[in-house]
């Protein structure tokens, strides 16, 4: 088998086929199909290589984030991205990416264009690659269902855990992971630590560190102390552990345990990773997220790349969207439509007044005074004269919300006041004459 990086072609059985045809095939394998392919020729790939992948598949994903897309904690973990665990990458993938058909796609592209460009390390003969092209398509599990398939396909390398160097986890776990993130990995692998040590725990871990640093001490002397006493000892000869152990701690120990653990391994030492599927490297603008972290802010720029000048006006179109959204706030001048609130205790339209047996109140007019009454009359007089303030009926509590009071008051309120007293009066008149005729008719 040969590879010709400028043709693009794999020779297989002395004949030449694309390599991004190959690629294609295995990327439509589902995690099922991939996994146990793998598995048959006991082949394990290593974790870092489908790090990669996950990683390379969120390419875009990172190029357009912006400071409103993660916390500022998230950005200050994602400065350390090359220590990310495949538990961390699978986290990240979820936040940016979970359900994304596309980033889905370019994941399993980039494993796939990964597997063939190191099939030298991952020994696959020509009669296994010639194979893969016969193999038939099955449905496609959800991404969650594909990424547990694949991550039962990997294995560590030396000196790894979950993907990473154990050097890198000591210096960069801690800026990466919380406590409870730290214990979530390790139990992915079963183990079930805690961030407090009992006492065995803690003897054990006591003398592991005096071995090392090549101090004698008296074995049952050391067990006859007291957590509290062991606790003592420890800071006198400058062991850094605690029973209570805070996050740098919780990661030492992590390291110690994983130094008695079996774990499985993979031959492969180093892998190629192609430059069509490398992953993105970035700088995360962390003094602007301190300027720009408050609610109130605008969404600005804060990953940085080779090259993103080319990307600027896209990602000038995102910040634009975000920062442009319309106010919350009505002016309500500009709208007069808009009811200001009424203030506590006030009726509403929804919730007209009852008096404490559930009736409706009736609320009857004001006494009119005489002045009231002289202005109506001459209101009435006059009504064809232009009234600069016309004088309004007084009613104890009337509103003019159509839900509140008696049909009765309601009725009597759209009657303009002039008129009332033009009937009344009317009615007056109509009776003296009435009076009139009726004398008149007697003397008759």
């Amino acid at each position: 088998m040969n590879v010709d990086l400028e043709k693009g072609t794999i020779t297989i059985y002395g004949k030449a086929i694309k390599i991004d045809a190959l690629v294609k095939k295995i990327s439509t394998f589902s995690g099922q199909q991939l996994s146990g392919f793998l598995d048959s020729r006991n082949i394990k790939l290593a974790r870092a290589m489908n790090i990669a992948a996950l990683r390379t598949a969120l390419n875009d994903k990172i190029k357009f984030l912006h400071s409103k897309s993660l916390s500022y904690d998230e950005f200050s973990h994602l400065e350390y991205i090359d220590s990310f665990t495949e538990y961390n990458m699978e986290k990240l993938y979820d936040e940016l990416a979970f359900d994304d058909k596309e980033t889905f796609e370019k994941y399993r592209y980039a494993l796939a264009m990964i597997i063939v460009y190191n099939y030298e390390a991952l020994e696959l003969t020509d009669g296994e690659i010639n194979y893969i092209k016969t193999i038939g398509k099955q449905k496609m599990e959800s991404y969650k269902e594909y990424i547990n398939y694949i991550s039962v396909a990997c294995a560590e390398r030396e000196n790894e855990f979950d993907g990473v160097s154990l050097d890198k986890l000591k210096t960069d776990m801690v800026k990466i992971e919380k406590e409870e993130d730290i214990l979530a990995n390790l139990a992915k692998y079963g183990i079930e630590l805690s961030d407090r040590l009992t006492k065995e725990e803690y003897l054990e871990y006591i003398e592991y560190s005096l071995s090392v640093n090549g101090i004698e001490y008296d074995e049952d002397e050391l067990s006859a102390k007291s957590l509290a006493e062991l606790s003592t000892f420890a800071r006198r000869n400058n062991i850094e552990m605690q029973p209570s152990m805070d996050k740098q701690m919780l990661v030492d120990y992590m390291i110690y345990y994983l130094s008695g653990c079996e774990i499985l391994k993979t031959s492969i030492e180093n892998f190629i990773i192609p430059d069509e599927v490398k992953p993105l490297e970035f700088k995360v603008d962390m003094e602007s997220l301190s300027r720009f972290n408050d609610e109130d802010s605008e969404a600005v720029k804060v990953i940085s790349y080779e090259g993103d000048e080319a990307d600027k006006e896209k990602l000038d179109e995102i910040l634009n969207d975000l920062n442009n959204i319309p106010t919350k706030f009505i002016d309500l001048e500009e709208s007069p439509e808009i009811k200001a609130p009424l203030l506590p205790g006030s009726v509403t339209e929804s919730a007209p007044y009852v008096d404490e047996n559930d009736e409706e109140e009736e609320i009857e007019p004001a006494e009119l005074n005489d002045a009231e009454i002289q202005s109506m009359i001459d209101a009435e007089l006059n009504k064809n004269k232009k009234e600069e303030d016309p004088v309004k009926i007084r009613f104890n509590n009337f509103t003019k919300n159509e839900e509140y009071g008696s049909k009765r008051l309601k009725n009597l309120g759209k009657i303009p006041a002039g008129r009332i007293w033009a009937i009344v009066l009317t009615c007056v008149g109509l009776a003296l004459i009435g009076f009139a005729i009726y004398g008149i008719v007697r003397v008759i």
